[in-house]
C-alpha cells in the first residue's frame, strides 16, 4: 500500500500546480478577448463599421471625413433625428375653429425658431427647429418660369399680346458662373424680362441642355405647382379676351368665392395655362379686399402681379423657412373649400389652408396646403431646365451672408457656391436654393 500512496501524493504535488497554471492562462485569455471586443465596439461607434446598414446610415457628405469628424457628424445626425421626432405632429383635418392670427404671429411656432435641415434625401430636406441667428431680409422681385420653346414664337408673344406685359430686356447668358448658379453643366439660356404694372417676370429658354415638359397629368395639388396671380379690373372682359386667344383652361370658368368666407368672399378667379403649360391665374378683388392700388385701374384691364402661389405639404414647415429664416411676415390666412374652390383648382373635394406672406415690398408668396385630397405628388427630380421648374427671385443686400446662413442651416442648395456672373445688369451675385417642398428660390444681390 505504501508505494501506491506515495505515488498518489507525487501525482497530486505535480498536477495541482499545473492545473492552477492552466486556470490562470484561461482567465488571461478571456480578459484579452474582452479587451479586443471593447476596442472593436469603440471603432464601430466612430464610423468604422462596414456593414451595409451602417454605411447607408452615414452622412453622405462625410465620405472623406476624419475619425473625429465622422463622430461629430454622427452625433449631430442623431440629435437632428431626436429633435425631428419630438417636433412631429399630425396634420389637422380641419382648421375651421382656428382664430385668425395677427400679422407676423404664429400661435404654434416659437418666435425664436428657424430652419435647420438634415438631408433625409438628396433633394428634399426634413425641417427641425433650433434657436436662430438673426433672420435675413428680402424683397420679392420676380417669378420665373423656365421654357424650352423658342420664346419669340410663344411665351413672349403670349405675355405681351394677350396679357399686355412689356418687354424690359432680352439677353443670352452662358458660362461657368451660370452653370454654378443653376446647377447645370454646359447651359446656355435666353432670358426675357417682362413687366406688368410695378412687377416683373423672367421668361427663360434653355437653348442647351433642353429640359422635360410639364407632366401632362399635372394637377393643382401636386407639389411642383406654382403660379402667378395677375390682377384684372374686370373679370368678364379679361376672361373674354383669353377665350378669343384660345387659352388652355385649367378652371372650367371664372369662380366667385362665397361670401361666408370672410377672408376670400367676393373674390373672382380663373386658372389657365400659357403655351408651355405653366399655370397662371387672373383675379379680381371686390371693394374692401386686396391692395388699394388694385382698385385704381386707370383704364387698364391687366394691372399687375399680386402674388405667386405654391403648393406646400405642411404650412408650419414652410413658415419655418420663409418666415423664421428669410424674414417674411404672415399677412393673412383662410380656409377655402366648397364647389367654387373645387372648380377653381379643378380638384374634386379640394379643401385648402391658404396663408399669405409679404416682404417689405413686391408681390407676396401664398401657401396652398391641401388638407384634402392629400394625394398631391412630390416635386421629385425636377431640374432648372425642366418646364415644371419655377424660380422666385428675392433681393438682399448681402448674398454672401445669405449663402453662409443658408449653408449653416443645411438648406438644400442648388448652387454649390455664390455665383458672380460678369456683365449682367440684373444682379451682382446670386445663389439658388430649394424650399422644403422643392420650390426654387433665387437669392440675388444687386
Amino acid at each position: 500500500m505504501l508505494p501506491v500512496v506515495a505515488l498518489a501524493r507525487v501525482k497530486r504535488r505535480i498536477l495541482l500546480p499545473f492545473l492552477a497554471g492552466l486556470d490562470t492562462i484561461f482567465i488571461a485569455a478571456l480578459l484579452w478577448l474582452d479587451a479586443r471586443k471593447s476596442t472593436a465596439l469603440e471603432h464601430d461607434g466612430e464610423g468604422f463599421s462596414s456593414s451595409s446598414n451602417d454605411l447607408a446610415d452615414q452622412d453622405p457628405a462625410c465620405n472623406d471625413c476624419t475619425v473625429s469628424e465622422r463622430h461629430d457628424a454622427t452625433t449631430i445626425r442623431d440629435k437632428d433625428r431626436s429633435n425631428a421626432d419630438a417636433d412631429s405632429k399630425p396634420v389637422p383635418d380641419s382648421v375651421d375653429s382656428r382664430p385668425a392670427r395677427p400679422v407676423g404671429a404664429d400661435s404654434k411656432a416659437s418666435p425664436n425658431a428657424h430652419v435647420q435641415a438634415s438631408a433625409k434625401s438628396s433633394a428634399y430636406p426634413e425641417i427641425i427647429v433650433e434657436p436662430p441667428p438673426s433672420t435675413l431680409a428680402f424683397d420679392i422681385i420676380a417669378a420665373t418660369p423656365a421654357g424650352s420653346r423658342p420664346l419669340s414664337e410663344s411665351a413672349v408673344a403670349f405675355f405681351s399680346d394677350v396679357l399686355t406685359f412689356e418687354k424690359v430686356s432680352d439677353e443670352e447668358v452662358a458660362g461657368r458662373e451660370y452653370e454654378k448658379l443653376q446647377g447645370l453643366f454646359g447651359l446656355r439660356m435666353r432670358i426675357v424680362r417682362m413687366r406688368l404694372g410695378g412687377e416683373e417676370i423672367e421668361l427663360t429658354e434653355y437653348l442647351t441642355p433642353r429640359g422635360q415638359p410639364v407632366p401632362i397629368d399635372s394637377r393643382s395639388n401636386d407639389r411642383w405647382f406654382q403660379h402667378v396671380a395677375i390682377i384684372v379690373s374686370d373679370m368678364d372682359q379679361a376672361y373674354a379676351r383669353l377665350r378669343r386667344h384660345n387659352v388652355e383652361h385649367a378652371s372650367p370658368e371664372p369662380q366667385r368665392l362665397p361670401d361666408w368666407n370672410v377672408s376670400a368672399g367676393g373674390i373672382r378667379a380663373f386658372y389657365f395655362k400659357d403655351p408651355d403649360g405653366h399655370p397662371l391665374e387672373i383675379l379680381e378683388f371686390p371693394e374692401g379686399k386686396g391692395d388699394p392700388r388694385w382698385h385704381s385701374a386707370n383704364g387698364k384691364l391687366f394691372l399687375g402681379i399680386d402674388h405667386t402661389a405654391i403648393v406646400v405639404s405642411d404650412t408650419e414647415t414652410s413658415l419655418h423657412f420663409y418666415r423664421d429664416l428669410l424674414g417674411f411676415r404672415v399677412a393673412g390666412e383662410s380656409l377655402n373649400y366648397g364647389p367654387e374652390q373645387e372648380r377653381l383648382n379643378n380638384v374634386f373635394g379640394a379643401r385648402l389652408h391658404i396663408t399669405g406672406l409679404r416682404a417689405s415690398r413686391g408681390p407676396g408668396i401664398e401657401f396652398l396646403e391641401y388638407l384634402a385630397p392629400r394625394n398631391g405628388r412630390p416635386a421629385t427630380g425636377i431640374q432648372a431646365n425642366d418646364l415644371a421648374h419655377w424660380e422666385t427671385t428675392l433681393a438682399t443686400g448681402d448674398s454672401s451672408r445669405a449663402f453662409e446662413q443658408l449653408l449653416r442651416q443645411r438648406i438644400f442648395l442648388v448652387s454649390p457656391d455664390v455665383a458672380v456672373p460678369q456683365r449682367t445688369p440684373r444682379f451682382r451675385k446670386a445663389i439658388l436654393v430649394n424650399d422644403p417642398d422643392g420650390h426654387a428660390v433665387k437669392v440675388i444681390e444687386r
